[in-house]
């Protein structure tokens, strides 16, 4: 008790010093080696490098570049038919094994406009191994059959690139076909195509409708043979069109036909595939058309899912083994995916030499013997330069 009385009186001295003076009276310094460098009432807890980047200006935009939902940006990936809910499996499947179910999170080349989108585009590059697909958006069916090419998207030797949009400014004709445009039309769209590193950057092409037969022509006479093996839905570049078409005699293509197509017109279906064949040059002997009597001009989804990787796995092996050989093991395995489904009849063609083409029937209802069998071609429409 007397000590705590000392100290009481000791404190009452220093306040009542201190009250008198005009200044504080000065404290004993700590010594240098146990100085504090900070205050303790201007200590912060110590952030974490995902904390500094959130601060800096630029910080939003590396993390959506790093996040699985930056690809989410593109107008086209916003529509609600680009969702996982709706790539539900169909009872027509190419294959009796489950299939996974396609996330349209996942930082890989799907759900981007890339042509006509953002100025800023993140391109992750593809996994070692995997193909790269450029879809054509306009006439490529892209929203009907999201599901397929998502589906395409999530196996893993695929990776699917959107590129462009239906319904812009650029989807209409050029000026050459009847009330087209000479403003941005899908020439200048395919020159879009070709100077933003799409075509250059794909392995494979996917065009339907009047990207077959504007803008995949467009690029043939640009690159000629050093454009992309094509998948061509409706066979597009097989057709009376108002412009000439230089169709290269390496290209690699994939005509998917419809006897149900609106782009038959008045044909016969023997008329039909008989006139897309007779477009193809003779010294070409890549070309191969699978005719569907059962397929519309969009598609059905059953059989786009039960077609599109076999006729992609086609395109490769082709590009892979030259014009040769055709790819026997992958036809085959085309037809085995048709014959799974029992849903569709028709024909498959291809080139087996210059001017000869071999045919296999499938499926029931056609005429056609359920054999190979050679035609010769013996009139061959050439390119009018």
């Amino acid at each position: 008790q007397p000590q705590q009385q000392q100290l009481q009186q000791q404190h009452q001295q220093h306040e009542q010093q201190w009250m008198r003076s005009s200044t504080c009276p000065a404290e004993p310094k700590t010594p240098a080696a146990v100085q504090p460098r900070v205050r303790a009432d201007t200590v912060q807890p110590r952030q974490t490098q995902k904390q500094r980047q959130v601060q800096t200006p630029l910080a939003g935009a590396r993390l959506r570049m790093a996040s699985p939902d930056f690809s989410l940006q593109s107008p086209i990936a916003r529509n609600a038919k680009y969702r996982a809910a709706s790539c539900t499996p169909s009872t027509c499947s190419p294959s009796s094994s489950p299939r996974r179910s396609p996330s349209p999170t996942r930082s890989r080349g799907f759900f981007r406009d890339t042509v006509g989108g953002p100025a800023l585009v993140w391109h992750p590059p593809p996994a070692s191994g995997q193909t790269s697909i450029a879809v054509v958006a306009p006439g490529g069916g892209t929203s009907a059959n999201a599901s397929v090419y998502a589906e395409v998207d999530s196996m893993p030797e695929f990776r699917i690139e959107i590129a462009g949009k239906s319904q812009a400014a650029y989807d209409r004709y050029p000026n050459s076909w009847p009330q087209g445009s000479t403003g941005q039309n899908l020439e200048t769209f395919a020159w879009d195509l070709l100077d933003q590193g799409v075509v250059g950057r794909s392995d494979l092409l996917v065009v339907g409708s009047r990207g077959g037969q504007v803008v995949l022509p467009w690029l043939w006479r640009a690159l000629d043979n050093r454009t992309p093996p094509a998948v061509v839905i409706n066979g597009g570049c097989a057709m009376k069109l108002p412009a000439a078409i230089c169709w290269p005699r390496g290209a690699i293509s994939f005509l998917l036909m419809g006897g149900l197509d609106n782009f038959r017109g008045a044909m016969s279906k023997e008329a039909y595939v008989a006139d897309a064949k007779s477009r193809v040059p003779a010294e070409n002997r890549t070309t191969a058309i699978l005719f569907v009597n059962e397929m519309t001009h969009m598609p059905q989804s059953d059989l786009l899912r039960a077609v599109l990787p076999f006729m992609l796995k086609v395109l490769l092996a082709w590009k892979e083994m030259g014009p040769a050989q055709p790819p026997l093991r992958e036809f085959d395995a085309l037809l085995s995916s048709l014959a799974r489904t029992a849903c569709w009849s028709g024909r498959l063609l291809y080139t087996q030499s210059a001017g000869v083409w071999q045919e296999t029937a499938f499926g029931s209802g056609t005429s056609v013997p359920a054999k190979r069998e050679q035609l010769s071609v013996s009139s061959v429409r050439r390119c009018v330069q």
